[in-house]
C-alpha cells in the first residue's frame, strides 16, 4: 500500500541507516540528505517484549563478564568482595561519562552547535545528571548480580 508521504532522512553525525523498500538499506554519512516515499514497513511497532530481553541477555553477558574477571584476574571469591568492587567500577564509568564525556566535551559536539543549544545550560547539565543517577540506580541491580555469579564460579 503506498502512502501519500513524503519521508525526509537527514544524518546529523556519524551514519544513519536507511531502510529502503526492497528490503536493503542505505547509509548516509554526516549532513547527507535521503527523500522517499513513506512505505508501510509493518502494521504495528515491534513489541516492547523484545527489546527488554534483548537488554536483560546483555545485563547477563556483561555480569558474566564482570564476574570472571573478578574472579579470574582479580582473584576475588566473595559475594560482597564482588558486588563492591562491580559497583565501584560502575560508578567510575557512569560518573566519566556524565561529568566528561556529556558535560566537559559537550561543547565540541556539532549537535549543540548546529541547534544553537547551549551544553552547559541548566537544564541541559541537568538532564544528564538525570541519566547518571539512573545509571546508579541500575549498577545497585547489576552489582549483586556480579556478586552471585562470582560465588558461583
Amino acid at each position: 500500500m503506498r502512502y501519500p508521504f513524503v519521508k525526509l532522512n537527514y544524518c546529523i553525525r556519524g551514519r544513519c541507516e536507511v531502510l529502503l523498500e526492497n528490503g536493503k538499506y542505505a547509509y548516509l554519512s554526516a549532513g547527507m540528505l535521503s527523500i522517499d516515499s513513506n512505505h508501510l514497513i509493518a502494521e504495528k511497532p515491534p513489541a516492547k517484549k523484545s527489546g527488554i530481553i534483548r537488554k536483560l541477555t546483555a545485563i547477563l553477558i556483561y555480569a558474566v563478564m564482570f564476574a570472571l574477571v573478578l574472579r579470574f584476574i582479580n582473584g576475588i571469591t566473595t559475594f560482597s568482595d564482588a558486588a563492591v568492587a562491580t559497583y565501584l567500577l560502575w560508578l567510575v564509568v557512569d560518573w566519566y561519562d556524565c561529568l566528561v564525556v556529556d558535560i566537559l566535551m559537550a561543547p565540541f559536539d556539532k549537535f549543540y552547535r548546529m541547534v544553537k543549544v547551549s551544553p552547559v545550560e541548566k537544564s541541559a547539565v541537568w538532564f544528564h545528571c538525570k541519566g547518571s543517577l539512573r545509571g546508579m540506580i541500575i549498577g545497585l541491580v547489576f552489582a549483586p548480580v556480579v556478586g552471585l555469579i562470582v560465588m558461583l564460579l
